[in-house]
């Protein structure tokens, strides 16, 4: 089994002048979550065959999060096995992620897609290795080239 463990912002969700991350429909839904990078996400999840682990701030309301993914065409919720802890005690995402790994006894392959990596491999905190690490644009959300780097991690390491 391989593992993606995803932030939802900036990489589904993304800070553009060309998108509006968040819409709001003529029937007064609200959609977060932009389709196109959810079908993106989907064909890595089908592509890899891998499992999904939530580190984004969304993991506070699972439902929640499932609901606004779904509605924007995300096929693959059962592959969804959990998230990430959160606790005032782990301080950093990259914690966090690496206290899932441990509390699960995970020792298969896995990516991150972040867009903020200062946090998981970078100044802040280093506790995920480097090279396990897709850094997504925060503008563009999840392209092509992620998408091959997170296949490459999976397959070549």
């Amino acid at each position: 089994m391989s593992l993606l463990i995803i932030d939802c912002d900036g990489i589904i969700n993304i800070l553009s002048e060309s998108y509006n991350t968040c819409m709001i429909q003529p029937d007064g839904n609200t959609i977060w979550f932009e389709s196109h990078l959810i079908k993106r996400l989907d064909w890595l999840i089908d592509q890899t065959k891998s499992e999904v682990v939530i580190s984004s701030s969304w993991r506070l309301d699972m439902e929640d999060l499932k609901i606004q993914m779904e509605k924007n065409g995300f096929k693959n919720w059962d592959k969804v096995i959990g998230c990430t802890p959160y606790t005032k005690d782990l301080r950093y995402r990259g914690d966090e992620i690496q206290a899932w790994l441990d509390e699960n006894n995970y020792t298969g392959k896995y990516v991150v897609l972040e867009d903020e990596i200062i946090d998981v491999c970078g100044d802040y905190c280093d506790t995920i290795p480097r090279e396990f690490v897709v850094e997504v644009d925060m503008k563009t959300g999840l392209q092509h080239q992620d998408l091959e780097k997170a296949k490459r991690i999976l397959y070549d390491n």
